[in-house]
Parts: structure tokens; sequence; C-alpha cells
């Protein structure tokens, strides 16, 4: 009997707990406590009777979802990773590029082995800030024009002050800037703004669109403008100066593109303001840069000149013997044809390679003729008598000999007169002198 109360008891517990394991385990433990207590099976029977039954809960129906395919979950994740770049791309800037690149030691390739130790140092005091007096906040305010003739060895002196090897060019970034304005701002950027790590893919990226010009002009200059002077600023902190950007060869800018060269001017100017970014720029005393940077009288006010002339008449016959030219040879040619003008120097040099003839000076001397009747005047014109003469004049004393205006322009234009950068005339060449000497 006792055995058959149990079993019963068992059964109707496992039916009520069948919806839940808990009541099923709750079930259990009553059977065995039954069994253990050897309750009467009336009582216990009863017990379980007087359970209330549990209501059997109704089933839901969810609502079907259709499962994402393949080619959904591909264009989630492709639009989730361009997202990603797009910010990544908008968010970065080059200012950390910029400033490993001014950190770098510039080495631009030496082309001559004139040496000019007068003027190697005063371009490496324009260029280097560190070599300059400061103010009490440790700021140098101008920029920089290192001007002369063309073909007197700006670029080579530039390069041989900045590849000296007692002369740290940390600091300063050396740039050729190429002839076509439009060319400016691409090349500059990515000259700036290397990228050295295989890793950076933003900065990769930037530079195909650049490279491709996908970028307007003027918004990139925009752009390169602000990473150039939070660049600077960047530098300074970390160094204690600002570094400096050496721009060479922007008479063809200037020249194409007024309006871009007065841009860069600007820059520059606002830079040497605000203690910033030191830009010097190298520019042909004759070029179209010139002009420019005279007429802009608040921009040449911060302007700093290192005028680079032509070499002594030792200094180019020292060169020409080093070329392997005779004594004689080069005596001759410095005194009547090249003087000390660098270009005349080497094509004089290489002309006696091509043909072993001694002909250079009567095709310079050709060309004189050709540029005074370029010019409208003949070689025995008082004021040409005169500066062939004194080798240099003051504009002053030029109109006291009875020459225009317009006279003076046409000869600078036709390359019979020079102009320094103090304003002072010469004639334009060694060749040209002797020309006029030999006609009075």
């Amino acid at each position: 009997m006792l055995i058959a109360s149990l079993l019963r008891a068992s059964q109707r517990s496992l039916r009520s707990a069948r919806q839940s394991p808990a009541r099923l385990l709750s079930a259990l433990g009553e059977s065995s406590s039954a069994a253990g207590s050897a309750a009467p099976p009336v009582a216990a029977a009863a017990a379980a009777a007087a359970r209330p039954a549990t209501a059997r809960p109704q089933s839901v129906a969810t609502p079907l979802v259709p499962r994402p395919t393949k080619l959904m979950q591909l264009a989630g994740v492709a639009c989730v990773g361009a997202g990603l770049l797009a910010g990544l791309f908008y968010l970065d800037d080059n200012a950390t590029r910029i400033v490993n690149a001014f950190s770098a030691t510039t080495r631009p390739q030496l082309a001559t082995n004139v040496r000019r130790r007068q003027l190697t140092t005063q371009i490496q005091a324009l260029v280097q800030p560190t070599l300059q007096q400061k103010d009490p906040k440790g700021e140098v305010h101008f920029y920089g024009v290192i001007a002369g003739l063309a073909g007197s060895g700006k670029t080579t002196a530039v390069r041989e002050a900045l590849t000296e090897y007692s002369f740290s060019s940390r600091g300063v970034f050396y740039f050729h800037a190429p002839a076509a304005p439009e060319e400016l701002m691409p090349q500059l950027a990515l000259a700036v703004s290397p990228v050295q790590d295989h890793l950076d893919i933003i900065g990769r990226l930037k530079q195909l669109l650049v490279h491709h010009k996908t970028e307007a002009p003027a918004a990139a200059w925009a752009r390169l403008q602000k990473e150039l002077a939070s660049a600077a600023d960047q530098y300074y902190g970390e160094h204690g100066y600002a570094p400096t950007l050496v721009l060479d060869g922007v008479d063809g800018v200037a020249a194409r593109d007024p309006a871009m060269f007065a841009s860069l001017q600007d820059f520059a100017t606002m830079e040497a303001v605000r203690g910033g970014l030191r830009v010097v720029f190298v520019v042909s005393t004759d070029g179209a840069a010139m002009p420019l940077i005279r007429a802009a009288q608040s921009s040449s006010s911060r302007a700093l000149f290192v005028e680079v002339d032509d070499l002594s008449d030792a200094d180019a016959r020292s060169y020409l013997y080093s070329k392997g030219v005779g004594y004689q040879l080069a005596d001759k040619a410095v005194k009547d044809v090249t003087g000390g003008r660098l270009h005349l120097l080497a094509q004089y040099q290489r002309s006696l390679e091509l043909s072993r003839k001694d002909n250079f000076g009567d095709a310079l001397d050709n060309n004189a003729a050709a540029a005074l009747k370029a010019a409208g005047m003949e070689a025995t014109h008082p004021f040409l008598k005169a500066l062939a003469t004194k080798g240099s004049m003051q504009r002053a004393a030029a109109y006291n000999t009875g020459l225009t205006e317009e006279q003076l322009s046409a000869l600078i234009a036709a390359k019979v007169v020079a102009v320094s950068v103090s304003g002072a005339l010469s004639p334009y060449s060694r060749a040209v002198q002797t020309h006029i000497l030999a006609s009075t």
C-alpha cells in the first residue's frame, strides 16, 4: 500500500511539473521527503491534490525576419569602411609629416666645386634661424630674398651653403619650383609631406589624389598654407626656433602667374609677422619676381636681401684652371669675355672641349651687338661709354648723361644693362663691356 501510494503521488507531481524543470526538481524533492518520513499515504495524496494546477502557457508567434545575404553583408562592411576612411582622411593632417621633413638634414646635390666663403656665411645666416639675433620671444620677423643676375650662381651658392658639413641644415627645407605654375602646389605638397611608412595608407591616398591634381590649385594652396603654418608651430615647440622653407626658381612662377607669386609673398609676410615659418626666395635681379617684390612695399619692408655677385676675376681664373683650361686662354677669357659670370665660365669651358677653338668670345660679341640693336642704341652713347669705363653707375648719374627712362628700360630688357639689388647699374656681362669699349 505504501509503495503504491508513493508511485501515484510521484506521477501527479511529474505531470504538474512537466512545464518547468524547477517544478520537476521540487516534485522529486517532495517524493523523497515523503519516503524518508513515512507519512501516511492519504495525507500525502491530499497534499498533492491540493496544489493548484498551473496553466500551460500559450506559444507566441514570432515575426519572420529575412536573413541577410552575403551581398548585403559585404555592402554593409564596405559602407562602414568607407565612412571610417573618409573620417580619417579629413581628420588627418600633414603637419607631422612636414615636421619630419624639416627635421631631416637637407643635402641638395652640389653642381660645382666653387667656394665663396663670405657669401656662404651670409646665406647660412639667412636660412638658419639659430644663427640670427632674436627678440625676447625668440622670433625673427623677416623673410629672405637671395638675388643675383641670371647665371651668377645663386642656386650653386645656396646648395653650397646647405651642403657644407660644418653647417647643420636641420630645420631648412630646399625646394626648386617647377617652371609651370600649375605644377607648383602639387609638387610642393608632395615634397614637404613625404610618406615614408608603407603603413601610412591615408598619406599615400592623399599623395595619389594630389598627384592626379584632383584638388583645385586655390584650395590646395589654402590647405597647404595651414599645414605649413601648423608644422612650423609644432617644430618651434619641439626645437625652440622656427624652420625655413627655401623656394628656388620662382621667377618662372612670377612670369607666368603673378597672382600665384603674390600669394606666396603674402604667405611669407604673414609668417614673418607672426614669427612662424621663414620663407626664403631665390630670384634673379633681372627676372620677373624682383619687380613684384619691390612693388609690394608692405611686403618688401619684411624682406632681408642677400645679393649673389659674380666671381672675382681671380676666382674665375682659378675656376677655369681647375677645369683644365690653359693659363693664357683662361686669363684672356676672364678679362674680355666671361668675367666672373659662372654660367659663362662653364659655357666657355664646354665650348673648348667641343670645338677646340677659342671662338666663344666672338659669339658673345655678336650677342652684345644684337642686344644694343634691340635696345635701339649705339655703343657710342655717352651713358654706355661712361658705364663701360666706370663699371657701375647710379641711376641719377645715368640720367645726367642724357639717358631717358624709356631708354634705360630698353637696355635692361635687352640685357645690355644689369640692375643690382641696391639699384646700381652695370654692364650686363664682361662681353657687353668689352664690346662697348671696343666701339668707342
